[in-house]
């Protein structure tokens, strides 16, 4: 696995969680996409926001990728800022309304 085509192994993220000891995998819901996951954002964010929202990642663009080789192309500030709005509509909308005057 390259980004921005430099090597991403999978040791740094599996010192923060260990999903999958052997390493990578795509195409599919599992340890070693969550380990994908993990590692990518990282990478391109700080670690408390890739903790919050690999997960996420996983499920919406992990699993999704072919299992053979291939390259792409993607956006991440598009990603995490899309991830951040849908969080603060959650937030909003889970706050509870202030009655009365106090």
């Amino acid at each position: 696995v390259f980004l921005d085509g430099k090597p991403l192994y999978p040791f740094e993220s599996q010192k923060v969680v260990m999903h999958n000891p052997t390493g990578y995998g795509w195409g599919y819901q599992g340890s070693g996409p969550s380990q994908m996951a993990l590692a990518i954002l990282l990478a391109v964010t700080h670690r408390e926001e890739a903790l919050k929202y690999y997960q996420h990642f996983k499920r919406e663009i992990i699993a999704d990728l072919p299992e053979e080789d291939f390259e792409v192309s993607f956006d991440f500030d598009s990603w995490l800022e899309a991830r951040r709005k849908v969080d603060e509509i959650h937030q909003k909308a889970h706050e509870t309304p202030q009655i009365g005057g106090q």
